[in-house]
């Protein structure tokens, strides 16, 4: 049965992936465009996001194995792979760009080949016996009740993603009458928190199995320690990061700007207002985690959508009423409200569930 599971999981992630890049690269340009691309940018952009996504099937396969590869509890290999790959990027982006004369084509090419260089050692890796689940298409045996209680937890990360980018797009398109030094700083300090972000994701990618796994062997002591513990771990470090991004904000902004004066002093400022929210951030992940962990798609569903949601109401009202200022103010309000959401639905949760260990959390 887990054979088949992996193998149904497998397949339907590649098809996925296939089906999403040819929708992509149809509509290509008007979605470049509604993101902010334009001008002597856009034709450079469709240059690299159509090689992109043409290789997107590389990402999709390395994602979806190296998530099986790790429930085995293979970690360091995994984590080898994707070194491997990062390594391989690096090598190459400067081979394409000086020696091979490739501008940024060449840029995306070593992208993709160090994709599929992932891939190729992923079937290497099975190919040979060392995984515990071996996969064969006489597995592939679609399940409706599978799907269902899959689509439970990829639905909300799906529309997740999809209202970051609604965020990201919404913000650049209120910026634009600011002037180009809003764009750039706003853009700026999206690319700084993106490492944060990232950071912990990488943790909770190894919280939620974990927590998943004691939930359902009933250990709830565990879990609601693991809770705590990942709360506690992942706030500490956002704080940290904003505490320090608050006090090195003219510095953070130099490295992405030397030139315009303009986009270092308002992206330091928005670098400072933004990091008071973000210091909450950890506490509203670990919670839409935790539900999806324990198979409460409701409240992992409501929390893992309502940052976004609540950034684009917050965004065009505070906007609309304060200009410029309003739409800062926007990025903090949203992440206080949205962790008060979270509190409300952890101390719910706690009084109507049956779990000895709610309390503990």
């Amino acid at each position: 049965m887990l054979w088949q599971r992996h193998g149904i999981l497998f397949v339907s992630a590649v098809v996925c992936g296939l089906v999403l890049s040819a929708g992509l690269l149809l509509g290509l340009r008007p979605i470049l465009t509604a993101l902010g691309a334009g001008g002597d940018t856009l034709p450079y952009v469709v240059q690299y996001g159509t090689i992109i996504i043409a290789g997107f099937v590389f990402s999709v396969f390395n994602i979806t194995v190296n998530n099986i590869i790790v429930s085995e509890g293979a970690t360091v290999f995994t984590s080898g792979v994707l070194v491997l790959g990062a390594v391989m990027n690096m090598v190459l982006d400067p081979l394409f760009i000086y020696a091979f004369h490739t501008g940024v084509e060449g840029v995306a090419y070593a992208t993709v080949i160090s994709s599929a260089a992932s891939s190729l050692v992923y079937v290497l890796f099975f190919a040979r016996g060392k995984g515990l689940l071996k996969f064969s298409l006489k597995y592939v045996k679609p399940s409706g009740n599978f799907f269902e209680n899959v689509l439970k937890i990829v639905v909300p990360m799906l529309v997740f993603q999809l209202l970051n980018m609604a965020t990201l797009t919404v913000t650049n398109a209120l910026a634009v009458k600011y002037g180009n030094p809003s764009v750039a700083a706003f853009g700026i300090t999206y690319k700084l928190f993106c490492l944060e972000i990232n950071a912990v994701f990488g943790f909770l990618k190894g919280y939620q199995p974990l927590a998943g796994y004691n939930y359902g062997a009933k250990d709830y002591d565990r879990v609601a320690r693991f809770t705590r513990e990942g709360i506690f771990i992942t706030t500490a470090f956002c704080v940290v990061c904003n505490v320090l991004l608050m006090i090195f904000s003219p510095q953070a902004i130099h490295l992405f700007n030397q030139d315009s004066a303009e986009v270092l002093a308002f992206g330091a400022l928005t670098l400072r207002v933004q990091a008071v929210g973000y210091m909450t951030l950890a506490f509203q992940f670990v919670g839409a985690s935790y539900f999806l962990a324990t198979g409460d798609a409701k409240n992992g569903g409501v929390l893992s959508l309502c940052r976004g949601v609540l950034f684009l109401i917050f965004a065009l009202l505070l906007n609309g009423i304060m200009g410029q200022t309003g739409l800062l103010a926007a990025f903090p309000v949203t992440e206080l409200v949205a962790s008060g959401i979270t509190a409300v639905l952890l101390l719910k949760y706690e009084k109507q569930s049956k779990v000895p260990a709610a309390a503990t959390m």
